[in-house]
């Protein structure tokens, strides 16, 4: 796939081969499929912008697990099936952009979008706290 020239920004959701920390543990090194990922954070690299991704999964999280439910409303704002969907705010992909593990999303675009602000704000709260905590398990794709 061709990325995008501009990394995206906070917020937006893009199709990424996300590694499951579980998985990464096990010695894998590339995602088992593509799935839509909340752009967490972005920060300036020596070459290219670094940024840490938010996997969004149907599978309902189990209580140990920090998450999120995404709204119906978002869901269709997004173009996303009307499944139930959560996002996972304890572990992450960091990866500096374009990084290999790009796709795009079944209209051909780079992105699904960007979540709103407020709901945004929750994802990061979350994942403030887990991190604060001591829980967040991040997982480099480098």
């Amino acid at each position: 796939m061709s990325p995008a020239v501009s990394a995206p920004g906070l917020g937006d959701v893009i199709p990424y081969w996300y590694l499951w920390w579980r998985e990464h543990e096990r010695g894998e090194d590339a995602g088992r499929k593509w799935r839509p990922c909340v752009v967490i954070a972005v920060a300036s690299g020596e070459t290219s912008p670094l940024l840490a991704v938010l996997p969004i999964t149907h599978a309902s999280p189990n209580e140990d697990r920090a998450a999120i439910e995404i709204p119906p409303r978002i869901k269709n704002h997004l173009g996303l099936d009307a499944q139930r969907s959560w996002v996972i705010c304890d572990e992450q992909n960091e990866f500096h952009w374009p990084g290999f593990d790009l796709e795009r999303t079944p209209s051909g675009a780079s992105s699904f979008g960007a979540v709103p602000d407020a709901f945004l704000q929750k994802v990061r709260d979350l994942h403030h706290q887990v991190r604060r905590r001591g829980g967040l398990k991040s997982t480099p794709r480098d």
